[in-house]
């Protein structure tokens, strides 16, 4: 089973800021809501009425979550086309015909089958991409400049057979997308200035059949400004020959620089027997930058599974509740059940 995720990027400093879900985008059933206990007086409400899910069943993607709204599923993420419980209006996809290198800024692309052979290459500011399928990934290049940037909305992603992220590598805005394939369906990295990843669906990594893989749903290997709200977060691949599998559902590991501000909300956590932990929480005491501030785990929901703790070793390792910032707070499995988190829990 896997332990460590590494990509080939190389580390440079972060800047430290804070970001609140609250302070986001906000979508769909999305909504703010007034409340003296959260932070900032503030906080996401998920407005959506649980008889409207697409799946009855609670705590799975398209079925009810515990704030009467949807967790994020097939229905309800990637390009709308009129799934069953799909309240979106449907749309019709025609091939896209621009450059696979995305080159001048403020570029809108609506409604397009995207197949650029090795990804789509986002090299310019501002670029949004809607309604929309692309089969073999994307990615926005900020260690080639930090002014370069994505919104990602309403659109399934294909990482393919490849040992990349379906989506990377910052400066993202993503919203009801649907992803899967590659090695993570997300990864943000240490020279992103800011990610969101709201209301969306991750699953389905690409496991080759030999080899010491070490897949995820979603990697930091380094950030800040990383807000994580409302999604259903899963690495669902089985072990292969060699042992390689999932390392967790969401890792924070600061393999190239520390992870400062990431707030993690109303998410739900797919359980999964092949996987070491359901979540990273952002130290690594042999990394040259061990340690990771202000990282916000709150209302998260994780599946308990055949384990009884979500994965083979249980739901949260690497998390220090004392650095700086660092809260733990009404994060529950799936049959209600509190997970805390202190020394005696053995979160780190």
């Amino acid at each position: 089973m896997g332990s460590i995720l590494l990509t080939v990027s190389h580390a440079a400093t972060s800047t430290t800021a804070d970001y609140e879900a609250e302070a986001g985008t906000r979508s769909g059933n999305a909504s703010l809501a007034s409340g003296s206990g959260a932070s900032g007086g503030s906080a996401v409400k998920f407005s959506s009425t649980a008889s409207a899910c697409p799946v009855s069943t609670p705590n799975v993607p398209d079925g009810p979550d515990p704030w009467g709204g949807c967790f994020p599923g097939p229905a309800s993420t990637g390009y709308p086309h009129g799934l069953s419980g799909d309240t979106r209006t449907p749309v019709t996809l025609t091939a896209y015909t621009g450059s696979c290198t995305v080159t001048t800024a403020n570029t809108v692309i609506d409604s397009k089958t995207i197949s650029c052979s090795g990804g789509m290459d986002v090299r310019a500011a501002n670029v949004t991409i809607k309604n929309s399928k692309i089969t073999d990934g994307i990615s926005v290049n900020t260690e080639a400049s930090q002014s370069y940037s994505l919104t990602l909305q309403d659109t399934e992603v294909y990482g393919g057979p490849h040992d990349l992220p379906t989506v990377g590598i910052g400066n993202l805005t993503i919203i009801r997308a649907n992803l899967y394939g590659g090695h993570n369906g997300l990864q943000c990295d240490e020279f992103s200035l800011h990610c969101l990843l709201q209301d969306s669906y991750i699953h389905g990594q690409y496991q080759p059949p030999t080899g010491d893989s070490h897949l995820g749903g979603l990697l930091s290997d380094g950030t800040t400004n990383f807000t994580i709200t409302h999604n259903s977060v899963f690495c669902d691949a089985v072990v292969n020959v060699d042992g390689g599998g999932c390392t967790g559902d969401i890792n924070l590991i600061p393999n190239f620089a520390e992870i400062n501000g990431a707030n993690i909300t109303y998410n739900l956590l797919g359980a999964n027997t092949d996987s070491s932990y359901c979540t990273y929480g952002g130290e690594k005491p042999p990394s040259a930058t061990p340690h990771s501030y202000n990282i916000v785990y709150q209302h998260n929901i994780f599946q308990k599974g055949t384990t009884g703790h979500c994965a083979a070793y249980g739901p949260v390792t690497d998390f220090k509740f004392t650095n700086t910032g660092n809260v733990w707070t009404d994060n529950k499995y799936d049959d209600g059940t509190v997970i805390n988190c202190t020394a005696a829990d053995e979160c780190m």
